[in-house]
């Protein structure tokens, strides 16, 4: 859980990186913009982010966590589910022999601390990191979507054939096709592309992804899905799904971890 107002401003002030004058201003910034104050205070430059991690990593008497874009192992992330890292605001990041280094949002949550040290059987060393850099690292735990990539794909994909064209709007909004665009918009994600591409081909569509400005062949899915799947994204950009002559241009939001990403849409006949 994230400290308080109160706290923070208790913190900045004890640690004289702020005067109450521009902290009021802050506030005000915050509570205007919806913003939390933490992240008001960086983007104003009011502090520094690395000034403020400081400061409160002291004030809790713990190390800042030394990670920001650090690329954690998947056998350490797996030690703590990410259900659980999630709701408490945790991620484990190294280990020592009989112990194991956790970031925390709020290092003196002791009940977190004490529930790592059942399920993982290992001593617990406490790091602060600030909410922002956490929910950044925490996509990490989509790395391992590529392991179900495909069987989420196949088994959802077998529940959409045989269904008729006039059932096209139906089945765009039922489960499986939707549980088949949210994998690939999920890994697409955790790969980091700029680009998703859904390519018709003769006998399959084609899904490709842009990483790093070059397009990569991801999967390919059976011809019969590809008219619910295309009406799946129509639908989710408000465009007109028995249009299949004209380009089509459209936006859409999609929620992951808390934040919305905007996907631009072109469809193309």
């Amino acid at each position: 859980m994230e400290i308080s107002k109160e706290q923070l401003a208790e913190i900045l002030l004890a640690a004289k990186l702020i005067n109450e004058r521009n902290l009021e201003k802050a506030k005000e910034l915050a509570e205007s913009f919806g913003k939390s104050l933490e992240e008001t205070l960086i983007s104003k430059n009011y502090v520094t982010e690395d000034k403020l991690s400081q400061a409160i990593a002291d004030y809790f008497k713990v190390p800042v966590a030394p990670i920001k874009k650090q690329l954690i192992p998947l056998e350490i992330l797996e030690m703590i589910p990410e259900a659980a890292a999630r709701s408490h605001e945790v991620i484990p990041f190294g280990k020592e022999k009989r112990t194991l280094k956790v970031a925390m949002t709020d290092p003196k949550d002791f009940e977190t601390v004490e529930f790592i040290k059942k399920k993982t059987d290992l001593k617990v060393e406490v790091y602060y990191i600030r909410p922002e850099t956490l929910r950044n690292l925490l996509g990490q735990y989509k790395r391992n979507i590529k392991r179900e990539f495909a069987k989420i794909i196949e088994e959802n994909i077998s529940k959409t054939k045989g269904k008729i064209s006039d059932e096209l709007t139906k089945v765009a909004e039922e489960l499986p096709v939707i549980k088949v665009l949210d994998t690939i918009m999920q890994y697409a994600i955790a790969e980091k592309a700029s680009d998703i591409h859904l390519e018709n081909a003769e006998d399959k569509i084609i899904i490709r992804f842009r990483v790093d400005g070059v397009l990569r062949d991801i999967i390919t899915l059976p011809k019969e899905i590809s008219s619910a799947l295309v009406a799946r994204v129509k639908i989710l950009s408000n465009l007109k799904i028995d249009e299949h002559r004209q380009p089509q241009d459209g936006r859409f939001k999609y929620t992951q971890d808390n934040s919305d990403i905007s996907i631009r849409v072109s469809v193309i006949p």
